[in-house]
């Protein structure tokens, strides 16, 4: 609810958590420009949602990446 969609969030926790890896899916690509998330578009196969998470993931600086 409110004016913040998925695409604000992402930018909202990368300004203020900025080694968090975000995964964006989204059957549009308006607001996808910009982002320096990972971007999933719809429709996807689980094969494909989990190596975009894997790459997502391993692509965190490792000082910051959960054990």
């Amino acid at each position: 609810p409110g004016d913040m969609d998925g695409h604000d969030l992402a930018v909202w926790c990368q300004a203020h958590h900025p080694y968090t890896a975000i995964v964006l899916t989204t059957g549009y690509s308006a607001k996808a420009a910009g982002s320096t998330a990972w971007l999933l578009r719809k429709p996807f196969g689980i094969e494909k949602l989990l190596s975009t998470l894997d790459q997502a993931a391993s692509s965190r600086p490792a000082a910051e990446a959960v054990a």
